[in-house]
């Protein structure tokens, strides 16, 4: 049974990946076809989230009393930012570069977990801290004469993602996932709501069926996430949620045409290399 349980965590932290890149693509199709701004992307992306939440905590008759409050409010306002750099880096760039430097996050829990979770540093956390900057330095490849504004946000999406996950592990010490998933879409609907008034624009209906989709994709891929790190080692969990790069990329190359040199796939690699690093899998071999 648990060798079952294992199989469909690691399952689910795939499928959330890919559910993630759907989001993303989703997101950019928006970008390409209309003049809808990311920020109301964003929005609707929150509310989709709260909307799944809110009855969900109301049928199973779920406290919404937090025992640390404080936690919770941390990870929202964190995750609330990173999602919103995500959804501007890709109105900026392209699909592919965007994920990829997102996905440094991991790599940022690991360096700010003595800061911020009271956990000692290993010197190989700064070693893949200049393995994962190199990756994405040769990813957004600067001239320096006009900075590519998509990756910068992307980039620092990844940041303040890796100070929101670090956020999250001190929540979960105290609060279960489900309320601190209530919390996050409440406090996010508001604040990305009040952003994104000055950008606001009426969708077509195709658009704003898109704009549902991108939102419901990235729920499942929250969930599923959430459910599978909690069947599995964080060890091959993260391994696996990994392979949002994987996905985007192909459906970037395939959907949009993004375009793939060598210093981006080496970039891709350096990142892939300090992911693997930081799961620990590499000292497993």
């Amino acid at each position: 049974m648990m060798k079952v349980t294992s199989y469909l965590g690691e399952l689910s932290i795939l499928f959330s990946a890919l559910f993630l890149s759907f989001g993303t693509v989703f997101s950019k199709l928006i970008n390409n076809t209309s003049n809808v701004h990311s920020l109301e992307i964003s929005f609707v992306r929150f509310l989709v989230g709260f909307c799944i939440m809110a009855p969900y905590m109301i049928i199973m008759r779920k406290s919404l009393k937090p025992v640390r409050m404080k936690y919770i409010l941390a990870r929202s306002l964190l995750n609330t930012f990173s999602i919103i750099l995500f959804f501007l880096g890709i109105q900026y760039t392209n699909v592919t570069k965007a994920n990829m430097l997102n996905m440094t996050s991991p790599v940022f829990v690991f360096f700010m977990a003595p800061f911020l979770n009271k956990e000692k540093q290993r010197f190989s956390g700064i070693l893949y801290l200049i393995l994962v900057m190199s990756g994405a330095y040769l990813v957004i490849n600067p001239d320096f004469h006009s900075i590519q504004m998509g990756d910068i946000l992307a980039l620092l999406s990844g940041v303040v993602a890796g100070v929101s996950t670090s956020a999250l592990r001190e929540a979960r010490k105290y609060d279960d996932t489900s309320i601190i998933l209530f919390y996050l879409y409440a406090f996010a609907t508001i604040i990305s709501l009040i952003m994104c008034i000055p950008v606001f624009a009426i969708p077509s209906f195709k658009i704003l069926v898109l704009m549902i989709l991108s939102g419901v994709f990235g729920v499942l891929g929250q969930l599923t996430m959430s459910w599978g790190f909690s069947q599995v080692d964080a060890c091959m969990g993260s391994v696996i949620s990994a392979s949002r790069i994987l996905f985007s990329g192909i459906m970037g190359i395939l959907i949009f045409a993004d375009p793939l040199n060598l210093k981006i796939v080496i970039g891709g690699t350096l990142i892939l290399t300090a992911l693997l690093g930081v799961s620990g899998i590499l000292k497993k071999h």
